[in-house]
């Protein structure tokens, strides 16, 4: 995905795009919107809406002049704002989430920027006992 990105069009085409090049491999749907009730609420997906958004939406903040460093965030903390926000339409526990994840962006230049980028989204599996 960092050495060969897909176009960049801020819009769903693109969040399409994203999925399918990460998951084509795992998912026969891979790219493709949710045809079947999930119970996933506004997820676009079936699978991995987590991971497609948050690349999707470090993209966008780095064209806005922003970075998006995902690792002070778990899962719990996310998922809890999310709702809060979503159900109670209480913003509060989203916008101090994003108080921690939003940063300067780092230099893209250097040679270290994919692996770190890799970290900052904070979406590998966890590690195996």
């Amino acid at each position: 995905m960092l050495n060969s990105p897909v176009q960049a069009t801020n819009d769903l085409q693109e969040l399409l795009r994203i999925h399918f090049h990460l998951f084509q491999d795992v998912f026969d749907w891979a790219g493709q919107l949710r045809t079947v009730d999930a119970r996933k609420d506004v997820h676009p997906f079936r699978e991995g809406n987590g991971r497609t958004q948050r690349i999707f939406w470090n993209r966008v903040a780095l064209k806005a002049g922003w970075q998006l460093d995902w690792r002070p965030v778990h899962g719990e903390e996310n998922h809890l704002a999310a709702r809060a926000g979503s159900d109670q339409q209480d913003l509060a526990p989203l916008v101090r989430m994003f108080e921690k994840v939003i940063t300067v962006p780092a230099s893209i230049g250097t040679d270290d920027w994919a692996r770190e980028e890799i970290d900052r989204l904070s979406i590998r599996p966890p590690a195996s006992p």
